[in-house]
């Protein structure tokens, strides 16, 4: 089972993410105070996710520290194979996530 290890959301494009404890999720829109966030937003912009696992491939096939919200998704996951899960319904929590694509 998999879990979810850190939250992360900006206002504005290009502002770092900052790590949030929680977020509120809203069907057709996203996630609040993300800039993502919109009145019938795009399904592929709602909601972003990496696996742990991943960035600490790449920072140790590049000899790099790169903290995992500096690769700017949403939710970082821990023990889940996120490619698995493409055009599959799941959940984060109590919200049902659709995946649409690969970031």
């Amino acid at each position: 089972m998999g879990t979810v290890i850190e939250i992360g959301i900006t206002d504005i494009k290009g502002n770092e993410i900052y790590k949030v404890d929680k977020v509120e999720a809203i069907k057709g829109k996203g996630l609040l105070n993300d800039r993502k966030f919109e009145s019938n937003n795009q399904k592929i912009r709602q909601i972003t996710l990496i696996e742990i696992e991943n960035i600490n491939y790449f920072n140790n096939i590049s000899k790099t520290n790169i903290p995992s919200l500096k690769f700017r998704r949403n939710i970082i996951t821990k023990g889940i194979k996120l490619n698995g899960l493409l055009g599959k319904v799941f959940t984060v929590g109590s919200v049902k996530i659709k995946a649409h694509d690969l970031c």
